[in-house]
Order: C-alpha cells, then structure tokens, then sequence
C-alpha cells in the first residue's frame, strides 16, 4: 500500500495543523513525522500541536526562518519480552565480572581530590 498522501494520524483534520500535510505529503506509519511550525503556529495552535505530540509526532520549531527547538514526544519504557532480549544477547561473549571491575578502576580516577 502506498505511502503518499496518507494520514493516519488523522492530522490534516486538525484545525490550525491541516496546512503542514498537503496532500501530496508522504508519512510512513513507523517512521516519525518531523514538521517545522513556526513559533506563531505554535502559540496560536499549542493545544492542537500537544495532542499532535501524544500521537508521536515532532515539530522544529523557528523564529525568523532559524530553527530554535524540537518538540518530541517523550519516550515511554516499553516491556521488551524476555525471550527476545535471550535471542538479543544469546550468543554475547560472557563477562568476566572480577576482569570488568578491574578494567574500570584503571580507566576511571576515584580519588577524592579535585580535578583541575
């Protein structure tokens, strides 16, 4: 299924957002849509470009035509299953704990002298 011209955000309904997706606008239903508002979009729009921002998407922000900010969604914890993270890391090398402790106290300085 092609990609262009989708919303699935239903984004371009959003008053004062429609006119950041023309409908030649392409957006990928795993992939973040990034838009640039400028700071008047944002102080007129701010409540329609945070329920936008809970749909995951992100908007840099300008000034006189200079990005000055990102606005990003925060990103959650996600449940990662145990049996992945087993297929994930399965075949690591094991770590020595006592050779791992030993290579970290000669590469950090835990003196409690300060540093100039």
């Amino acid at each position: 299924m092609s990609a262009v011209g989708r919303d699935p955000a239903g984004l371009r309904g959003v008053a004062g957002l429609a006119h950041l997706f023309p409908p030649h606008s392409v957006n990928c239903d795993n992939m973040a849509m990034v838009k640039t508002i400028t700071w008047q979009e944002l102080s007129s729009n701010s409540s329609d470009v945070m329920r936008t921002l809970g749909d995951g998407h992100t908007f840099i922000v300008t000034r006189h035509g200079e990005p000055v900010a990102e606005l990003h969604p925060i990103r959650r914890n996600r449940f990662v299953d145990t049996q992945r993270v087993r297929e994930v890391f399965g075949e690591a090398p094991q770590l020595d704990a006592d050779a791992f402790r030993c290579d970290i106290d000669l590469a950090t300085d835990q003196s409690i002298e300060p540093r100039n």
